[in-house]
């Protein structure tokens, strides 16, 4: 059995243990140990599906008389791309706040990374910037960075 499905395994279950220490209901509704439970053991679960999969391709790749498929190169741009891009939005995301950074992310990976077109990603980054917003400063009430600069946090930016 591969060793990083191992990891997982057992980090997962690692996490669904000590989750129930926080407590899993309170007399309002879920405690704050259930969602830990939940993704542990989720974790956990998916994990052993991955290890028994790769055990059986494994298997089913040496019966096949030693041939075997060129694995696909990692493609290496494209992580650094993807990396980047989250280290420069981590680092602006005080500066100019959650929904400009995140818009200016999302349209700058789909164009250049997922070689969108410019009207489809530009759609998909203020969606997806807004909405994200919106869920969690409205619905959720948790509260997404705002601009430092007084012209972009006058507009609630």
């Amino acid at each position: 059995m591969p060793s990083a499905q191992l990891v997982l395994i057992a980090i997962g279950l690692y996490v669904a243990v000590e989750s129930t220490s926080l407590g899993l209901w309170t007399r309002l509704g879920p405690g704050p140990g259930l969602l830990p439970l939940v993704l542990g053991v989720a974790l956990a679960g998916l994990s052993a599906v991955w290890s028994i999969q790769t055990v059986i391709e494994r298997r089913g790749s040496s019966d096949s008389a030693g041939r075997r498929e060129p694995e696909e190169a990692l493609d290496r741009p494209y992580v650094v791309g993807v990396v980047g891009g989250l280290i420069v939005l981590a680092a602006v995301m005080e500066l100019i706040g959650f929904q400009i950074s995140m818009a200016i992310f999302l349209f700058a990976e789909l164009t250049l990374l997922g070689r969108q077109k410019w009207w489809v990603s530009a759609a998909v980054a203020l969606v997806g910037s807004i909405g994200v917003f919106v869920l969690f400063d409205r619905v959720l009430a948790v509260q997404l960075p705002l601009s430092s600069l007084p012209g972009l946090s006058g507009l609630g930016l």
